[in-house]
């Protein structure tokens, strides 16, 4: 059964039911012509054609069995036909064609589905090639970043145990200082240790030239000349001590207020080069006899610069018999006085034997 349409205008219901549209003769004579509803299928093309054909031949082939209602497939539905120079987009869902169009839409579909798989196939291949360099990529920057981790570790820990060899270095370097100051600092205090001993027996030896009795003379002797050219006077100690300040001689001071040194009772003069040099004090004054100061304050901790006469006069003599002193009384004198240069220095006493 087919179905015929007159109408120029396509019916809505062509391609629902096996249907052609004819378009009548312009002119006398001509034939009827079958201009929609016919098609054949082109291979290359990939797509439905129209065809027109007379009526009578369309019928023809319809009762032999040439033509026949085909299905066209989903993504072959579409089709143009141009119409008074326009092209014209058409749906066709049905068509009369024969077998051989049908054949070719059957097998353009297959080698469409094959082409279809193979690009999809070589797209998934594409995908699996481009995952797996990816993965290598991201293998790769795994193992870069891995081995610049290692890399930074690795110094650190070179840098850590440098530290710990330099500062190793340093503590024995350190300590090999402080040992080697130790060491000259021993020799330093024994040195030291050594000169005031020798200075102590060279400054015995001095004293024990003269007895008892020839240094309270010496001392009385210096007491009568202070008060008789200075009027001052000045307090003779009860046990005379030498000071290494003044080369091992006995300082005298005057009595009074200001209780200020007045000289030095027989110096050593082979002691002068280990006295302290002039004018740099280095310690608190001598104890005055009785362990109170003139001021009545602990002369121990009081500076001897801090208690100057104030009787402005020159420095404290050096006191030393300009001959030997006997203890015969009216002979005993003391001459030969002289400015000494070290006056007004702190002192380490040592007693007289």
């Amino acid at each position: 059964m087919c179905w015929i349409s007159p109408h120029k205008k396509p019916p809505n219901w062509i391609d629902v039911v096996p249907a052609v549209r004819v378009r009548a003769p312009e002119g006398s004579g001509e034939p009827w012509v079958v201009d929609d509803g016919l098609a054949g299928f082109d291979y290359d093309a990939g797509s439905w054609v129209f065809r027109e054909e007379e009526l009578g031949r369309f019928v023809r082939w319809a009762l032999l069995g040439q033509l026949v209602p085909a299905r066209s497939l989903p993504r072959y539905q579409r089709v143009t036909r141009r119409v008074d120079g326009e092209v014209w987009w058409f749906r066709r869902d049905r068509w009369w064609t024969s077998d051989q169009s049908v054949r070719a839409q059957r097998e353009r579909e297959q080698m469409r589905q094959l082409q279809e798989k193979a690009r999809q196939e070589c797209e998934d291949r594409q995908k699996e090639r481009d995952a797996a360099a990816a993965r290598r990529r991201q293998r790769l920057q795994q193992l870069r970043q891995q081995r610049l981790a290692e890399e930074a570790r690795r110094r650190r820990a070179e840098e850590e145990k440098a530290h710990r060899t330099r500062m190793e270095q340093l503590k024995c370097e350190r300590e090999e200082q402080r040992r080697l100051l130790e060491e000259q600092r021993a020799r330093e205090a024994a040195e030291q240790a050594e000169k005031a001993r020798l200075a102590q027996e060279t400054a015995r030896t001095w004293w024990l030239r003269v007895s008892p009795a020839q240094r309270a003379e010496l001392f009385a002797a210096v007491a009568d000349r202070a008060w008789k050219e200075e009027k001052l006077m000045v307090e003779i100690p009860e046990k005379p001590r030498m000071h290494s300040s003044f080369e091992y001689g006995v300082p005298l001071y005057s009595r009074g207020r200001f209780h200020s040194l007045y000289g030095i009772v027989r110096p050593c003069p082979g002691l002068v080069s280990l006295s302290p040099p002039a004018g740099v004090p280095t310690g608190p004054r001598p104890q005055r006899p009785g362990g109170q100061g003139a001021g009545g304050g602990d002369e121990q901790t009081r500076p001897h610069h801090a208690l100057r006469s104030a009787r402005p006069r020159t420095a404290p003599a050096v006191l030393t018999p300009a001959r030997t002193v006997v203890s015969r009384g009216d002979d005993s004198q003391a001459r030969g006085f002289s400015p000494h240069p070290r006056a007004g220095h702190p002192y380490r006493p040592a007693a007289l034997s």
